[in-house]
């Protein structure tokens, strides 16, 4: 009679996880990406459907292929906490201020004397 809760959750292993969270930030945490991407190619057709799932598809390989280098089991979990809370916070700050974030602006967080 033992086990607790774990014997009602699924097991997952590192990869799929990564591949899951490589899904999540494509889909949820790039809607400024995907609303800018939308103002310069329109959606019509054929040819944008291909061009906006292809680059889904790139976004997706990149991430999984960016976040399977810190898929160590000790490391992993930190790491994708870590990635989920600067995404959300940078998603935020540009939707909220219809910014984009490049290097200048990390730049500037960093030397920022507050």
């Amino acid at each position: 009679m033992g086990g607790g809760i774990k014997r009602f959750l699924p097991a997952i292993g590192s990869t799929r996880l990564v591949m899951l969270f490589a899904l999540v930030l494509v889909v949820f945490y790039n809607a400024a990406t995907w609303k800018a991407l939308h103002g310069l190619v329109p959606l019509q057709g054929l040819k944008g459907f291909a061009f906006f799932a292809s680059f889904a598809a790139f976004l997706w390989a990149a991430f999984t292929l960016l976040l399977t280098l810190v898929s160590f089991r000790p490391l992993l979990k930190p790491a994708l906490t870590l990635v989920a809370l600067c995404s959300a916070g940078a998603t935020y700050f540009m939707g909220s201020y219809g910014i984009s974030i490049d290097t200048v602006m990390v730049q500037n967080v960093f030397e920022t004397n507050a």
